[in-house]
């Protein structure tokens, strides 16, 4: 069952081949994704990530960049941005915020300031539809 949602199944449909799942849900990419903390809400106007985090003993096996592949690939699906603001997640200190904001950038998160800034979010890195 998906965290918070009260869904008790979820669709996921996996093209032949290579390529992302289709989901029908932002709660169906967090069930594809148990070995991962994702906590995600999602509104009219976007998707904000507020947790990504793996456990110690499963780090190093590109779990979160699946997760979070899965997610954007949903939020493109969708056509809505992704929000986030970097920090390391309690019991994971050893995480920089420099490290984390690399990791995102390298996902196609951009800082969402200047002339850029949605002014819907708070949140201080944005990734827009493809």
């Amino acid at each position: 069952m998906a965290r918070g949602t009260g869904c008790t199944t979820s669709t996921v449909v996996r093209p032949r081949g290579r390529g992302p799942a289709k989901f029908n849900s932002l709660a169906d990419v967090e069930a594809a994704h148990p070995q991962i903390r994702l906590w995600a809400n999602e509104n009219e106007y976007g998707i904000k990530v507020a947790m990504i985090a793996t456990l110690p003993h499963l780090r190093g096996q590109g779990l979160a960049n699946a997760a979070m592949a899965d997610l954007l690939a949903y939020a493109d699906q969708v056509v809505k941005p992704v929000v986030l603001t970097p920090g390391a997640p309690e019991g994971q200190e050893d995480m920089s915020k420099a490290k984390l904001t690399a990791w995102y950038k390298r996902l196609g998160f951009l800082p969402n300031k200047g002339r850029r800034k949605d002014f819907r979010f708070r949140d201080t890195m944005i990734r827009l539809p493809r």
